[in-house]
């Protein structure tokens, strides 16, 4: 479990900038430290955005990973910038691509209180949690990684929405919902 952690987060500190990107430009100008990358196919699914891309390091061209994410800012004017309160990425495991096992990386803000963690629901059923695994000021969260289990992957396929709530350091339960319009068609196209 912990190789699938870590391998994970590197995955996700690789794609992050580009699964918060609005368009191919603006994804190569979020971090330009990054790994070039070449975006293969960017489509929005429902409320759910499908991202491929072929890494291209030191001149050699990798294969083409996708991931499909779903994105909730804060749209208060009081609040400057918009900043993300929940990030949800649906993901081939990079340790384990034989397989083809699926992994949720669920990014929170920072100041979250860890033991806590990220407990999910789909159409007010519960239906699994996740632990805190890192807190960034780097990727501006905290990441929970948690494997997706054929009873989850049909959930969210089946479902209408999912709830993932976490708490603040003040003990206050934050649930965000995000919609699963779109979520069977671009999971189908991850690879």
């Amino acid at each position: 479990m912990k190789k699938i952690i870590a391998v994970c987060f590197a995955f996700s500190l690789f794609f992050g900038g580009h699964a918060l990107a609005q368009d191919a430009e603006t994804a190569k100008k979020i971090d330009p430290n990054l790994p070039k990358e070449d975006i293969t196919k960017e489509e929005r699914i429902g409320s759910w955005r499908l991202i491929c891309a072929k890494s291209n390091k030191d001149g050699q061209i990798g294969p083409e990973r996708c991931i499909t994410h779903q994105t909730i800012v804060i749209t208060d004017e009081r609040v400057e910038g918009n900043p993300p309160i929940l990030d949800v990425k649906l993901q081939i495991d990079p340790s384990d691509a034989v397989k083809k096992r699926k992994v949720m990386i669920i990014r929170t803000p920072l100041g979250m209180m860890l033991p806590y963690g990220v407990r999910i629901s789909v159409d007010g059923q519960e239906k699994g949690s996740a632990k805190f695994t890192t807190c960034l000021p780097t990727v501006l969260g905290c990441h929970a990684v948690v494997e997706v289990t054929s009873d989850l992957l049909a959930a969210f396929k089946k479902g209408s929405e999912a709830v993932f709530q976490y708490a603040d350091v003040n003990r206050q339960a934050a649930p965000v919902k995000i919609k699963l319009d779109g979520f069977t068609k671009s999971v189908n196209m991850i690879k």
